[in-house]
């Protein structure tokens, strides 16, 4: 079902797995969670042992084909914060990782981001920054104790290409 996509999608992990030289620029502590799709369907492979590993595989192509696999280079600069942000200048990209997943954008190549600024009301609210199609989330704070988040989005609004939006809205 997602074989017509999976050379291409080998070669953009391939690619990405070259970035020799990829820097660390700021991490934020979220939990980057499995989309609702992927849970309905049991696809989420660290979660489930049973899960078949070609159906995961057919998940990522399907639902998300711009959602690489992090390689171990990348992986090395993980502070434990579970979302952090990276460049290669040689290579003229930048990205956002969580331990299983990047996504990657070249030079200025457009990549929305926005955070999420959900606050309690009948729920008990949250943050939520999403990077392309790579988010986190995390337990509400007020944004005046949300420093930490604020500074990560300073330095995402810096790269290039970032077309950033800022939502707040109720929990309800």
């Amino acid at each position: 079902m997602a074989a017509p996509f999976h050379h291409e999608w080998q070669a953009r992990n391939a690619a990405l797995a070259s970035v020799a030289d990829a820097e660390f620029i700021a991490s934020v502590q979220m939990a980057c969670a499995a989309t609702a799709a992927q849970r309905r369907y049991h696809f989420d492979a660290p979660a489930d042992p049973n899960a078949d590993p070609q159906r995961v595989m057919a998940a990522r192509l399907l639902y998300w084909p711009d959602r690489l696999l992090t390689p171990p280079a990348i992986a090395l600069l993980d502070d434990g914060k579970g979302l952090w942000l990276w460049r290669s200048r040689a290579q003229d990209c930048w990205g956002a990782s969580s331990v299983a997943d990047t996504v990657a954008f070249r030079g200025s190549n457009p990549a929305n981001c926005v955070w999420t600024h959900l606050t309690p009301a009948r729920g008990p609210g949250s943050d939520q920054i999403e990077i392309g199609t790579l988010a986190g989330s995390r337990a509400w704070q007020s944004r005046e104790q949300s420093h930490d988040l604020a500074e990560f989005v300073g330095h995402l609004r810096q790269l290039p290409g970032v077309r950033y939006q800022f939502m707040e809205s109720m929990d309800d």
